[in-house]
């Protein structure tokens, strides 16, 4: 009976173990948070959105640690595109990066340290189309400053043309270096994750704070009860006396009803 008992111990410390093992496991998955790249052909810039709960003390540090952990690159190439910080214990601050899809996970459980994602979304935008605009513009654009130099040689143009020729390469170098510059934009969205991490303050109040604040409000919570009480038995008082001469009278009645004369 004993070793049957002894199994049966045995089996339940094993299932909560089991059950411990699990839930600890439980946190750092919600906490990750991956990064995603491009597939070859496709042309996806993804964003990520991470909303943090953590105390409002903590919440400088925590930004703190995403900025230095960013300029210093070390999950990757990172840039700060953005940072808003308020005060309070209600406050709501965000970051904003760009980084390399490697290094999206451990910079979010950087800022996670000491808080818990409360809220997280993914989304993808498909940047094909814009692409294909700059390529299209830049090939045009490039096939007409091999035209115009061609003519540009020409010993036999007139000063005019020479000096409308030169303007109209001019705003064709100006045109292909901005759409070099949306070019090399249009990559960097595509080979990096935008991450916007934002903290929302939890105040934690701890049991004697919780007892003070109760404390504070007793004397009010007591003078207001006490109103109600003394409200309520002045209006019930009036019904009370009106009420004893019928129950005496009522007594005496039943009594003369009820008591048969003796003899």
């Amino acid at each position: 009976m004993r070793h049957v008992l002894r199994n049966i111990f045995s089996a339940i410390a094993a299932l909560a173990i089991a059950a411990c093992s699990n839930t600890s496991k439980a946190p750092a998955e919600a906490a990750s948070v991956q990064g995603e790249a491009s597939k070859p052909g496709a042309f996806l810039a993804y964003e990520h959105a991470v909303t943090i709960s953590m105390p409002a003390a903590s919440i400088d540090a925590a930004i703190g640690s995403v900025r230095s952990a960013c300029g210093d690159g070390r999950f990757g190439a990172c840039s700060v595109l953005r940072v808003e910080q308020h005060s309070g214990d209600n406050r709501g601050d965000n970051i904003v990066v760009r980084i390399v899809p490697q290094g999206v996970e451990a910079l979010v459980k950087v800022a996670a340290d000491g808080g818990s994602i409360s809220s997280r979304s993914t989304k993808a935008e498909d940047r094909a189309e814009a692409v294909a605009d700059i390529a299209r513009k830049t090939d045009l654009l490039t096939k007409q400053r091999v035209k115009l130099s061609e003519y540009e040689t020409r010993k036999d143009l007139a000063v005019a043309d020479r000096v409308t020729l030169v303007r109209e390469l001019a705003s064709i170098e100006q045109q292909l270096d901005e759409l070099a510059s949306a070019a090399k934009n249009e990559t960097r969205r595509i080979e990096t994750n935008l991450l916007t991490l934002s903290f929302r303050g939890n105040q934690q109040e701890s049991r004697w704070e919780r007892l003070s604040t109760s404390l504070s409000g007793f004397s009010e919570q007591f003078l207001d009860g006490t109103a109600e009480v003394i409200d309520f038995v002045a209006y019930g008082l009036p019904f009370v006396l009106m009420a004893f001469p019928f129950a005496l009278l009522w007594r005496w009645l039943w009594r003369r009803v009820t008591v048969k004369p003796k003899g």
